[in-house]
């Protein structure tokens, strides 16, 4: 896997040949994809992760970083996405994710990143998360599978 500065390069690249070409997204009706941290103070995972999902077509907003989870919920309960891309990096943020999970809008799959699903491989499945992209190539072949014009 290319470092973050490559893939950064690699997805502005894509995103300047799209607006030069007018070239839409993969989706018929674009996903709508929103990205918190809740314990990242950096966001450099999420960020990039929404730049390549815009790349593919996605309508993306960036909620913040180290929000709580009533924020994040909130914003999905606003803006009603498709996805819902989340950075952890510690362990103590379990009561905060079965929390999220419960009050977000039925049709919303979150998709997670960080290490601590790396470590504690039971981690998702306990809080409710759908899906753990360990990268940013994990997270875009899920995407590409995804159906989005059927929800």
């Amino acid at each position: 896997m290319p470092g973050r500065a490559t893939l950064q390069a690699i997805v502005d690249e894509v995103l300047a040949w799209r607006e030069a070409e007018a070239v839409p997204g993969i989706w018929v009706r674009p996903p709508v994809l929103l990205g918190a941290t809740l314990d990242d103070g950096w966001g450099h995972g999420i960020q990039l992760i929404l730049k390549y999902a815009t790349a593919i077509g996605c309508q993306t907003e960036f909620i913040g970083l180290l929000q709580d989870w009533e924020t994040i919920a909130d914003a999905c309960q606003k803006h009603r996405p498709d996805i819902l891309g989340v950075t952890v990096l510690q362990f103590d943020t379990e009561d905060a994710l079965v929390a999220l999970c419960r009050h977000l809008p039925e049709r919303t799959t979150v998709v997670a990143g960080g290490p601590v699903f790396q470590i504690d491989k039971e981690l998702a499945s306990r809080v409710g998360i759908h899906y753990v992209a360990r990268d940013v190539s994990v997270f875009l072949k899920y995407m590409i599978a995804q159906d989005f014009n059927e929800k």
